[in-house]
């Protein structure tokens, strides 16, 4: 039986199989055979691998500030814009297959920035009345469209960032799975733990890479009145204001 995420369930393991054809008062009597209850997953949602990290970290290369982070304060948990920006990029694991059918990175760029406007159309930003206003349906396309520009920038980080994060993930249940590592008393949390600080390092290297661009404001003075001269003869008449972007790192 697979749960996809998002799905509430409870499991039980008590009065099931023979021993559960007749009432049981007992609430202790177990089930007639061994049952186990296995859960395997990785959080996408944690390891920067959703649709909301897709649109975070476009916004962040552009330079822009994400109004819908963090998601689960900022949209209702109940609503569809949550689940769907919550869903998982199409990278391999546990997809529908949607990026089999694409054969260059470019393609799956393109189909991924198509679902990802799709996705925010649901999306509005309502004013103080709680209505959207035409201010905020331009501020919407203005930013959507600038965000949609990095989509394939971000899309390869992001595949990049899935593979590194899946090879991990892979040598790690192996390790467990096969005991490699010698470990004392054969513990399985001292076998797994190297893996899950590589797990930290990896992603911590895909928050700083997409870290907001910072925008700073360098005030050149003409050189009168005592102040600073931004240098020659002081030709310029007052203040002025250069805005530079620092360097990121790719």
């Amino acid at each position: 039986l697979y749960i996809p995420a998002g799905w509430p369930h409870t499991t039980d393991t008590v009065h099931t199989g023979e021993a559960a054809a007749e009432p049981v008062e007992d609430t202790e009597t177990t089930s007639a055979g061994a049952s186990v209850h296995l859960t395997i997953g990785v959080d996408t949602h944690i390891w920067g691998m959703t649709y909301a990290s897709l649109r975070e970290y476009c916004l962040a290369r552009a330079g822009q500030v994400d109004t819908l982070s963090p998601l689960y304060q900022k949209v209702s948990t109940n609503s569809k814009l949550y689940w769907d920006l919550q869903d998982t990029l199409p990278f391999g694991f546990l997809s529908d297959g949607t990026h089999l059918q694409h054969s260059t990175r470019e393609e799956l760029s393109l189909e991924i920035s198509s679902q990802l406007s799709r996705r925010l159309s649901q999306q509005s930003s309502p004013n103080v009345n709680g209505n959207p206003t035409a201010d905020d349906d331009e501020h919407e396309q203005i930013e959507s469209a600038t965000m949609l520009a990095h989509v394939p920038e971000v899309v390869n980080k992001l595949f990049l960032h899935h593979k590194k994060m899946m090879n991990v993930f892979s040598n790690l249940y192996a390790d467990v799975a096969y005991e490699l590592t010698d470990v004392p008393m054969n513990v399985g949390f001292l076998r797994s733990r190297p893996y899950f600080d590589q797990l930290e390092v990896t992603m911590g290297d895909l928050v700083t890479w997409g870290q907001p661009v910072v925008v700073e404001e360098v005030v050149v003075n003409s050189g009168f009145g005592g102040k600073p001269s931004g240098g020659g003869m002081g030709g310029g008449g007052g203040a002025k204001k250069a805005k530079k972007k620092k360097k990121k790192k790719k």
